[in-house]
């Protein structure tokens, strides 16, 4: 018979976040995520994480996630945006703080202060 754990965080990204900790503590348990929320495991499976190692892991993938928060605010120009300004400074002579490249990352790293 299968087993069967439903899914009782409401928010997406709490269940992204659960969904995340069964996949990491489950490895190659067989399990299933259905759209309705449900995780099945395949008949037999042995050595299941418990609720509550899904939930310290859980608690710590969010951890994580909010540590990193800073990286993923800091949305720098595309890499070849900010070649075609540097080009555009260099014809310019503009080596310094009046170039566009360098206005572009001051303003990133403005926007986004280290906490």
């Amino acid at each position: 018979m299968s087993k069967e754990r439903e899914i009782k965080d409401a928010s997406n990204i709490e269940h992204i976040f659960f969904i995340d900790a069964v996949i990491k503590l489950a490895k190659d348990k067989y399990l299933v995520v259905e759209k309705d929320g449900k995780v099945k495991w395949k008949d037999g499976a042995t050595g299941l994480p418990t609720d509550e190692e899904i939930k310290t892991e859980k608690e710590r993938l969010v951890e994580e996630y909010k540590k990193n928060k800073y990286q993923r605010d800091r949305q720098y120009p595309q890499l070849g945006e900010q070649l075609d300004l540097l080009f555009h400074d260099m014809t310019s002579g503009k080596f310094d703080k009046t170039g566009d490249w360098y206005k572009a990352i001051a303003k990133v790293k403005s926007d986004n202060p280290k906490e």
